[in-house]
């Protein structure tokens, strides 16, 4: 709580301390991140998926010991806990945390591709399971295959994404269109 950078991402105090994030102010690349502890459903740590401040850094996400994401939902012990009635898909820790801080309970399968293992746990739940993830082709790829894996047994549906257009000057077209959840 109270990192610069998460307040430059919309993630107040309250969220952070909520999703349990650290700072790891130097890695063995010399990067700072934020740390995103992964628990099981019944609130057993797996380890920490790590993401860079800088925008520069050679490796933008780091897994920590050993952390095996496939068999992983990061947010499953949020899930256990608070008991809600419908579960938000994302693929990335950012989206998760926006998810949460916009409170709606939220599940991020750290990937572009959700496995075998993560479709068991959101079936598990027996929830509403709303795939959000990333507008582009590796999303829709993640999302059909997410249908597939999920809606036979529980509703699965997916976002639409609207036509927005955003300006950022930092980019070489003067912005982009709206493409992930975040």
């Amino acid at each position: 709580a109270g990192h610069w950078y998460l307040a430059t991402r919309g993630i107040t105090d309250e969220t952070a301390n909520l999703l349990q994030l650290k700072i790891d102010p130097r890695d063995s690349e010399g990067e700072e991140r934020i740390l995103f502890p992964v628990f099981s459903p019944a609130g057993d740590l797996h380890g920490f998926s790590g993401r860079a401040i800088s925008p520069d850094a050679r490796i933008k996400v780091r897994d920590y010991a050993g952390l095996k994401k496939a068999g992983c939902l990061l947010g499953a012990h949020l899930i256990t806990e608070r008991k809600p009635n419908k579960l938000i898909l994302v693929e990335g820790l950012f989206d998760y945390a926006n998810a949460w801080q916009q409170g709606y309970p939220a599940g991020a399968i750290m990937s572009s591709t959700l496995t075998e293992l993560q479709a068991r746990i959101v079936r598990d739940f027996g929830l509403p399971a709303y795939g959000f993830f990333d507008d582009d082709e590796a999303g829709a790829d993640c999302t059909e295959k997410a249908g597939a894996m999920i809606a036979p047994y529980q509703p699965f549906m997916k976002v639409r994404y609207p036509e927005i257009w955003i300006e950022d000057d930092t980019e070489e077209d003067g912005g982009h269109w709206v493409k992930d959840p975040g």
